[in-house]
């Protein structure tokens, strides 16, 4: 294989490069950076975190006297080898080509393209464009009929990125998570990103805690199928936390417009 590309710097979409160690592995300079900066001081942490529990294991193992405390002190040091075996054969290879905003792979009649289009799942998301099979693999800027992981994201600026990925003249949406979908599930995904918002930021406005609306909102009947339900909480968390943030940063004349009447959802 002759490249490897890294849609983002996560673990599910990165831990496999060492399986092409020939391969040109290929990234956004942001995704690079978190796999540097990220992922491999936390993989040493655990190293080192597994192997102190394993040292004060064995020394409490010496001292049990009572047999059934003795078969759960052996059962806890077999699954910290067995983990410790495991994450030991990881070799952690961080993408070596790096791009800002585009570069261009042609194989013969053959054209691929990696775009960066924004902010969104990550700072570092980048698609794979195939413009003549008219197909984008998207990585995780798409969750096709589950709730989206938002741990490191930036839900409004992620919009924007959704909005300018729905410009594309793609046919096939490729996700990270879920199946293959067309433009039409993309929008819908897009528009749980705007009833979200129109859930949370009412409550922003009357100065509803973030315990309070993480309390009371539930997933909306609509997406109450998708997978990955115990995303909801952290999406309105995330979301809440955003439009705080934006209210604090606007002047007095523009939270005025901003919190009056709202601008009707998107229809698709």
């Amino acid at each position: 294989m002759r490249y490897v590309i890294n849609s983002h710097w996560h673990a599910d979409h990165t831990h496999g490069n060492q399986a092409f160690p020939d391969a040109q592995l290929i990234a956004s300079a942001n995704a690079r950076r978190d796999v540097m900066q990220i992922d491999l001081p936390s993989l040493n942490r655990s190293l080192s975190i597994t192997q102190t529990q394993l040292k004060q294991l064995r020394q409490d193992l010496r001292k049990q006297s009572d047999d059934a405390l003795e078969k759960r002190s052996r059962e806890q040091i077999k699954a910290r080898e067995d983990y410790l075996q495991t994450i030991s054969q990881l070799k952690i290879l961080a993408p070596f080509v790096t791009l800002d905003d585009n570069l261009t792979i042609r194989e013969g009649k053959q054209e691929a393209r990696l775009l960066y289009l924004g902010t969104g799942h990550t700072d570092g998301d980048i698609i794979l464009f195939l413009p003549v099979q008219k197909i984008a693999f998207v990585g995780d800027l798409f969750f096709n009929k589950a709730l989206p992981n938002v741990a490191d994201a930036s839900i409004l600026q992620w919009m924007k990125t959704l909005e300018e990925l729905l410009q594309l003249n793609a046919e096939k949406f490729v996700p990270g998570h879920g199946p293959v979908g067309t433009k039409k599930e993309v929008e819908a995904f897009l528009r749980y990103f705007d009833e979200l918002r129109s859930l949370v930021e009412p409550a922003v406005d009357r100065g509803d805690s973030l315990e309070q609306v993480t309390r009371e909102l539930q997933v909306p009947e609509k997406y109450s199928s998708y997978q990955f339900q115990n995303f909801f909480p952290s999406n309105v968390q995330k979301m809440y936390s955003e439009i705080k943030a934006l209210r604090l940063a606007l002047t007095p004349a523009e939270d005025a417009s901003k919190t009056g009447p709202k601008q009707p959802l998107r229809q698709k």
